[in-house]
């Protein structure tokens, strides 16, 4: 009876050290600890169980099988770090080839969402991201993917988006009433505040890239005109 009650003791005496001692350990430590102390203290009551002849047949069997689980759960946490990163990387790179394409001028990316983007491969934009580049340089790039089919199918899918008033037909008679002027002043690559002196700046420098005469066309040089009138007649 005495031995019975001293081996209680112990145990209790055993658990309240093990449980402060865990939590006295780094979070990423605990959840280590937590699984050895279950493992341990599982093994002692299925050998405590034994040893009084209480023990099924069936728990024999789970005693067998735990160091093997515990041995198979060693090997997976050493390993899983090695694993983990190489199945996300391929992974990764299956999801970017599904969603990745490349023309002569641009890499286009369309992600899970539905979200575009891409990088110029060539000309005086090149290692650029689209969304980094300005209204005016957008004009540029379509201007200078027009030769390539690809090029230009793509990019005017991702003005179509985000730009849409970019891509306005020909033919609709760009005036400035078109735009606000927060746009204009996109199209020019501007900022509030802008003086007359800038504007003009902007818009000789714009339009001797887009002019029809200089390769571009009508409609962005009408863009280009309406942004300057618009922003003139509030100055």
């Amino acid at each position: 009876m005495i031995t019975r009650f001293l081996l209680i003791l112990a145990v209790i005496g055993i658990c309240f050290y093990s449980i402060n001692y865990i939590r006295r350990q780094p979070p990423e430590e605990q959840k280590k600890l937590w699984w050895k102390a279950g493992l341990l203290g599982g093994g002692a009551t299925l050998a405590l169980l034994a040893f009084t002849g209480k023990l099924h047949w069936v728990g024999l069997l789970i005693a067998a099988v735990v160091p093997l689980f515990k041995s198979l759960l060693s090997l997976a946490t050493r390993t899983m770090p090695v694993i983990l990163p190489w199945m996300q990387q391929k992974a990764q790179q299956k999801n970017q080839q599904a969603r990745s394409t490349n023309t002569e001028h641009l890499q286009f990316v369309v992600d899970k969402n539905g979200d575009m983007g891409g990088m110029v491969l060539k000309g005086a934009l090149s290692g650029k991201q689209l969304k980094d580049l300005t209204e005016p340089q957008l004009l540029e790039f379509l201007q200078q993917c027009r030769p390539c089919r690809d090029s230009h199918d793509v990019l005017v899918a991702y003005l179509n988006r985000y730009h849409p008033h970019l891509l306005k037909r020909k033919n609709s008679g760009a005036t400035h009433t078109d735009l606000t002027e927060s746009q204009a002043l996109q199209i020019l690559g501007l900022s509030t505040g802008a003086s007359k002196d800038d504007i003009a700046t902007a818009h000789r420098s714009l339009i001797q890239k887009l002019h029809p005469d200089r390769g571009g066309n009508d409609y962005l040089a009408a863009q280009i005109n309406a942004a300057k009138d618009l922003l003139l007649t509030k100055r």
